[in-house]
């Protein structure tokens, strides 16, 4: 259950980090407060879209990008 004074409708949040583990479950969290979610990730794109994926089968609205966020020019 989210609470009423931690509803993000309308927000957007980017995690860096968001397509597994610990950023992934924040960002759901983030998600099911209703915020848009942004996640990045370095690795794959495999990894980026199946994050999105994920997200969007909890029914969350979710965007992936591939950058190195060390590196300015990328973000």
């Amino acid at each position: 259950m989210i609470l009423q004074q931690f509803d993000l409708t309308g927000k957007t949040a980017w995690i860096t980090g968001g397509t597994h583990g610990l950023g992934m479950a924040m960002a759901k969290a983030l998600g099911q407060a209703g915020a848009t979610i942004v996640v990045n990730g370095n690795s794959s794109r495999e990894k980026v879209d199946q994050a999105v994926k994920t997200y969007e089968e909890h029914g969350i609205k979710a965007h992936g990008f591939m950058c190195n966020v060390t590196d300015q020019q990328q973000v």
